[in-house]
């Protein structure tokens, strides 16, 4: 089923329920049985004082003894999603116009709910008595998704997944300008040369971080990105056969090498030492992704994923910062953990709804119309 032209139902419903799985990662799982993490990221935070024993707790440990990351696995799913839609929006829109119109759809949103979260964090701090911990450069770099180059820590703490999300718009950019978007020799050529990359520079960490801090800073920022930019190469295998452009066997040879060269990148990456977890968190997204599109057909439309589908990427945005400390709030006023948790589910889809409403939507809608005016121009 597709949703006007632009929608396909299956991939709008996973992203609906990864936003969702990212969501109660964060504030059911991580706020409460780990919260150490949690103080430890932004040390602002107050810790927890509840001592209660969440009856869902038997779930996290179970899945963290097998490694599996929640909050981990919905961005894996987001990651094949992107690789899957992105060709599609570039088959419409090119070159400037495809630029125009990512940048209205990804900036505007983050720019308003990021700027929500700053401030949030102003308040919390006065109120609770605690030190602001960012300046005006932070805030700036923050917006601007290139906070990684810099070399600046992430405020939110989701924000490396778009800044992933640009570095990949300029990857198929420049495939598509070639012509080769569609070409399997050139993703499996991509794919090896990214994945060279990384066992390359794997040999220059040492040396880098001991005697050129800046230059080991970019490889790092590079090396890590490759990682997650393979992975979103499988989505654009998934585009090439699902629109027919691929056949069935050019599709698995794709997308069995970009795989092998995403396991082979990640070992050779910055963060070897997660392996483990991501084994047992991106093959079952990459499963659940392909079982999902050979169930395509079954999926019926059901309003309500439709609405965390269409709410998903504000709900990202805001969701995990302003959860955490609305949660502490409401357990140092000594509120029962499952209503604190209910409650604070509420505000932050309520408020996802009213910036996908006020902002997401109507600013889709410009990105379109000036790409489309751009394209008359041109």
């Amino acid at each position: 089923m597709e949703l006007k032209t632009t929608k396909i139902w299956f991939l709008h419903a996973l992203r609906g329920m990864a936003a969702l799985l990212v969501m109660i990662y964060h504030l059911a799982f991580l706020f409460w049985l780990a919260n150490d993490k949690v103080t430890l990221s932004f040390s602002f935070l107050l810790p927890r004082i509840s001592i209660n024993t969440l009856a869902y707790a038997p779930i996290h440990d179970f899945l963290t003894q097998y490694h599996f990351d929640l909050g981990a696995f919905g961005v894996a799913l987001f990651f094949l999603i992107s690789g899957f839609v992105i060709p599609i929006s570039l088959e419409r829109d090119q070159g400037v116009r495809f630029l125009i119109s990512r940048f209205f759809r990804i900036y505007p949103t983050y720019i308003i709910g990021f700027t929500l979260t700053f401030l949030a964090i102003l308040l919390y701090t006065q109120t609770r008595g605690v030190d602001f911990p960012y300046s005006i450069k932070n805030y700036l770099a923050q917006i601007s998704l290139f906070r990684d180059w810099l070399w600046l820590p992430s405020i939110d703490g989701v924000s490396w997944t778009l800044e992933t999300e640009i570095k990949f718009y300029l990857l198929v950019l420049v495939i598509a300008s070639f012509k080769k978007l569609n070409s399997a020799k050139t993703i499996i050529l991509m794919a090896l040369s990214l994945c060279f990359l990384n066992i390359v520079f794997s040999n220059y960490y040492d040396s880098l971080l001991n005697n050129n801090i800046r230059a080991y800073q970019i490889i790092y920022v590079i090396t890590y990105s490759i990682v997650s930019l393979l992975f979103m190469l499988i989505g654009v295998a998934f585009y090439n056969f699902h629109f027919k452009k691929w056949s069935a066997p050019q599709f698995w040879v794709v997308s069995v090498i970009v795989f092998l060269c995403f396991v082979a990148a990640f070992l050779n990456g910055p963060t070897p030492n997660l392996i483990t977890m991501s084994a047992f968190t991106y093959i079952p997204a990459l499963l659940v992704f392909t079982a999902t599109y050979i169930l395509r057909d079954s999926f019926k439309y059901n309003k309500w994923i439709n609405f965390l589908g269409d709410i998903s990427y504000p709900l990202y945005v805001i969701h995990g910062l302003n959860g955490y400390m609305l949660l502490t709030i409401l357990d140092r006023s000594s509120v029962n953990p499952y209503l604190s948790l209910a409650f604070t589910a509420l505000i932050v889809i309520g408020a996802s709804y009213i910036l996908h409403r006020l902002v997401e939507d109507p600013s889709n809608q410009l990105g379109k119309k000036l790409a489309g005016k751009f394209k008359v121009l041109v």
